[in-house]
């Protein structure tokens, strides 16, 4: 009966009928089609039976009375509702069955595992099966690298060093293994490549996308076996990767994963028109055309869910701003260097954790060090609750490196998996286990090889109740901050969707140019080294603004190849302890007084009650340009 409510009673169910009944809600699919990340927000569903056998909690029908109670019906906009046919010869049954039946338990299921709305979940019954509903993966992450061969890549990554290419194909192998180590069964991985011309051949039977439980070594190999050559077409290769994707509508993420090392020369090229970047052909000077065409303008932005991610080698200002812009415009991130041979392995380790944000994995700690005469050890704190961890260890090519893995003082190595590469080993365990491992406790790699061998160590974290970010929060800028803008680092923490501060301690090391590189690359005489790519060269007939472009580049790459100029891009560090606001946010101010790529490294350490001590790392960058 209505009655009359309690008092308050009446403001409840009424404030129950407006979208306030889902707080913070999210929808389940957004405005290019695709799922919504878990980051975005609580997804609600509501199960319950429909109007043709409803109990007394009600049914998707609004009986007009008691204020529109009874009724299951969520009314936010956001909700999933799910009406299904129980089975009952009165309500009081039909209550009591709902919970039981097994279309219901699947759909509650599918929901809770892969944070995605189960209304198209097959929850069928297989043939010879009474009660085993089949749940299959949901998608969840698509990759595409678009990855620069172009004639610049086999410039030294620095003086002495090896050429980008070896240092590319190195980096990409560890990013596919490292992947595989915690991918989903759904999880997709593509590649193209892009000279003068962009070579998208790359398929696996049929599929330019395909799952990377099948194409992992293809892709593996397939970088491998390029060869630099010719120009750089990257606003072609971008086009291309984001095609691809705009076909798979139904993941959650989407990403391009960009490398380039230089000046993009060819069309179509990345531009800024009327206040948005789109990717056209320039008109304004003679330039060669790449396979790809550039009309109509190809818009990039956020509109199509699929996010740009830019690694780029270099400093100069015009290269590694435009590279910010193209992350920026599309929701991606930027991972510019000057330094690749110390950046590129881990760039490409935490762009994995940047992809596949929303889920997991997490990076724990990236640490780097030499072999002492007996061996070297790492040590990580790892806390209860996490699904799988992994242990990377990698070395110059050529070097050799081993390790064995303790928890708590007794080696665990046996418990788990390893995945050999020339060059490193990747170590895989699940919890739990056979062995009855769990996975908290204060986790040790004893790394064997020749004396003084340098090696990269890395610990990744799958699952688990902590989630961070770190970024610089530019929002209330300009898109390119500059000079004299003051930048702010925020870092959030949470540990079961509460922000997490207490017990925590959060540090920053700062890396900053203490040099403005601009003035470094005009003191370079244009022509003096090897300029690598057709289009740069001076002898080939060029307009007054190709002539301005190609020199700029040669400047560009001499920076890599000269000791006496490499010198001079030595960088400032300083390390800076965070502290919390009243919201359990971590913000610190910084004043950039020389434009450049700025670094900041976040270490996190802390403790949960329940969960125990645990470390994560995480790099923000971002580029400042000069004033005006």
């Amino acid at each position: 009966p209505c009655g009359s409510f309690p008092a308050g009673g009446l403001d409840f169910i009424t404030n129950l009928n407006t979208p306030d009944e889902a707080p913070g809600s999210r929808p389940a699919i957004n405005n290019s089609g695709a799922p919504t990340p878990p980051t975005l927000g609580t997804l609600y569903v509501t199960i319950f039976a429909n109007s043709q056998n409803s109990d007394f909690v009600g049914s998707e029908v609004d009986p007009g009375t008691c204020q529109s109670r009874p009724m299951a019906l969520n009314r936010s906009p956001n909700a999933v509702n799910i009406p299904l046919a129980i089975a009952g010869n009165s309500q009081t049954q039909v209550h009591q069955n709902t919970v039981h039946t097994p279309l219901v338990i699947c759909k509650a299921l599918f929901a809770a595992v892969h944070h995605r709305s189960p209304v198209a979940a097959d929850c069928s019954l297989p043939a010879n099966a009474v009660d085993q509903p089949t749940i299959p993966p949901p998608a969840r992450a698509a990759a595409m690298l678009s990855l620069d061969f172009s004639g610049s890549m086999l410039a030294p990554a620095c003086p002495g060093c090896p050429t980008r290419a070896v240092l590319l194909k190195d980096s990409v192998e560890l990013f596919v293994q490292l992947w595989s180590a915690v991918s989903l069964p759904s999880d997709r991985l593509g590649v193209n490549y892009f000279r003068t011309n962009i070579d998208d051949a790359f398929n696996i039977g049929g599929d330019s996308v395909p799952l990377l439980v099948d194409g992992g070594d293809d892709v593996i190999a397939s970088v491998a076996g390029q060869t630099p050559s010719g120009n750089t077409a990257m606003g072609g290769g971008i086009k291309r990767a984001v095609e691809v994707l705009n076909g798979l509508n139904n993941t959650p993420i989407r990403r391009v994963i960009l490398f380039t090392d230089g000046m993009q020369n060819v069309n179509p090229m990345v531009l800024d028109q009327n206040n948005q970047l789109v990717i056209a052909d320039d008109g304004s000077r003679r330039r060669r055309d790449s396979n790809v065409p550039g009309t109509p303008p190809f818009v990039l932005d956020t509109s199509r869910g699929i996010a740009v991610d830019t690694i780029g080698i270099g400093a100069g200002e015009t290269f590694v701003g435009l590279l910010q812009d193209i992350a920026t415009a599309t929701g991606g991130r930027a991972w510019p260097t000057a330094d690749p041979a110390f950046d590129l392995r881990r760039f490409f380790v935490e762009e994995l954790i940047n992809a596949l944000k929303g889920f997991s994995p997490q990076l724990v700690a990236y640490r780097r060090g030499a072999l002492a005469s007996k061996g070297s050890t790492e040590a990580f704190a790892i806390e209860d609750g996490v699904r799988k961890l992994v242990f990377k260890v990698s070395c110059k090519r050529g070097d050799q490196i081993d390790f064995s893995v303790d928890r708590n003082g007794v080696d665990v190595t046996s418990a788990g998996r390893f995945v050999t590469g020339a060059f490193y080993r990747i170590f895989i365990i699940d919890f739990p286990g056979k062995s009855g491992i769990t996975s908290g406790g204060d986790w040790r790699v004893k790394i064997k090889g020749k004396t003084a061998t340098t090696y990269e160590a890395a610990a990744i974290v799958d699952g688990g109740d902590i989630k961070y970010d770190a970024f610089f929060d530019i929002a209330r800028l300009r898109v390119s901050p500059r000079v004299g803008d003051q930048l702010e680092l925020l870092v959030r923490l949470t540990s079961g969707g509460k922000p997490l501060a207490k017990n925590v301690r959060v540090t920053m090391t700062l890396s900053r140019p203490k040099t403005d590189v601009s003035k470094v690359i005009s003191g370079i005489k244009p022509g003096e080294l090897r300029a690598f790519e057709p289009a740069l060269s001076a002898d080939r007939p060029q307009s007054a603004a190709e002539r301005k472009e190609a020199v700029a580049e040669q400047r560009h790459l001499a920076l890599f190849q000269k000791s006496a100029v490499w010198k001079q891009l030595e960088r400032t560090q300083e390390t800076i302890v965070l502290k919390p606001n009243q919201k359990g946010e971590f913000r610190s101010r910084i004043l950039p007084r020389i434009p450049g790529i700025y670094t900041a490294v976040i270490t996190i350490d802390g403790e949960v009650e329940k969960l125990g001590r645990f470390t994560r790392t995480t790099t923000a960058l971002i580029v400042v340009r000069s004033q005006k």
